[in-house]
């Protein structure tokens, strides 16, 4: 529901890059093929998504959520080096702020945001020892934007004893934020810090997903989307975040996770395990006036073996 809104707001602009962003998103999981498999013991059965085709538009909210599952598994990956080199390392959540402003003028403040945290990322003050960071942009009720960094910083387990002066509360990080934006403090909101439980890998990955979030949630899109005022916000929205990075690593991480684009195969991968005896390959396509997917086929022997070699070659493309 919330892509089919976003691919006819986009049809319906009058710009020609737009428009032909409505269009890839028509071509975005108009089918799905999944395997039918059947726990052995309790004959439970379950679905594993096989093949989907992803459009990989900015604003598509099917391809937002895949990209933040799939940050989730780089850093699931990256973990058990992660721990071996740097074993002592915590984890903070930050989220950073600036007065709202008007759609037309967030590319110009996202740039300030992300100069701001260049000059504390280069600070000798800085304690961390590496990061991933996002934006996030929100709507106002008077239809302002608010765009607003999260960040996962990785820090020494030493940040938090008392006597070494690493610590930052929550005024002493909007002080250096105002600093770093050359604003007053007062112009700025108390930024949010949470410390994550010590060596909590679920809890750790949960916070990447929170990081690596949406630039828009798909659920405000629709909220904010009835009206013409609003699709034309939305536009504006998409011109402005065009060609800025929606997630971006620092400083030890990067030797950790790839900081690449993510593909349609680890798109793909994100589904939840499902084990099992094969029993067989399912397709099934979108309908959009029922706005939902509906099995069309159970597929042959031979288009199952068909995939089989499809999913061989990616695989193998992936460990080379």
């Amino acid at each position: 529901m919330e892509a089919d809104l976003v691919q006819r707001i986009f049809l319906g602009s009058s710009e020609i890059r737009q428009i032909r962003l409505g269009e890839r998103m028509g071509g975005c999981g108009p089918y799905l093929i999944f395997k039918l498999l059947q726990d052995p013991t309790s004959k439970d059965l379950a679905h594993k998504l096989r093949y989907a085709h992803f459009c990989h538009v900015r604003l598509c909210p099917t391809c937002m959520w895949r990209r933040c599952l799939a940050w989730r598994a780089r850093f699931y990956q990256a973990w058990p080096n992660i721990q071996k080199e740097y074993p002592t390392a915590r984890y903070l959540h930050l989220v950073l702020t600036v007065p709202n402003c008007y759609v037309e003028n967030v590319r110009d403040v996202m740039t300030q945001m992300s100069e701001a945290w260049r000059k504390m990322h280069n600070r000798r003050t800085w304690p961390f020892l590496g990061f991933i960071r996002s934006f996030e942009i929100t709507r106002d009720k008077k239809g302002l934007a608010h765009p607003h960094i999260h960040a996962l910083l990785m820090v020494e387990s030493k940040y938090f004893a008392t006597d070494l002066g690493l610590y930052r509360n929550r005024e002493m990080w909007r002080k250096e934020w105002a600093s770093a934006l050359n604003v007053p403090k007062e112009s700025l909101i108390h930024p949010y810090v949470r410390a994550v439980r010590e060596k909590d890998r679920k809890a750790s990955s949960d916070l990447v997903l929170e990081v690596a979030k949406y630039t828009m949630k798909g659920s405000d899109i629709i909220k904010w989307t009835r009206t013409g005022p609003g699709k034309e916000w939305f536009l504006e929205l998409d011109r402005q975040v065009r060609g800025i990075r929606s997630v971006t690593l620092g400083g030890v991480i990067r030797k950790f996770i790839n900081e690449d684009e993510i593909s349609d195969l680890e798109m793909l991968e994100q589904d939840k395990v499902a084990t099992g005896d094969f029993l067989n390959d399912l397709h099934y396509d979108w309908f959009p006036k029922e706005k939902h997917y509906i099995r069309t086929k159970v597929l042959s022997v031979v288009e199952s073996e068909w995939w089989n070699r499809r999913e061989k070659e990616w695989t193998e493309k992936r460990s080379s």
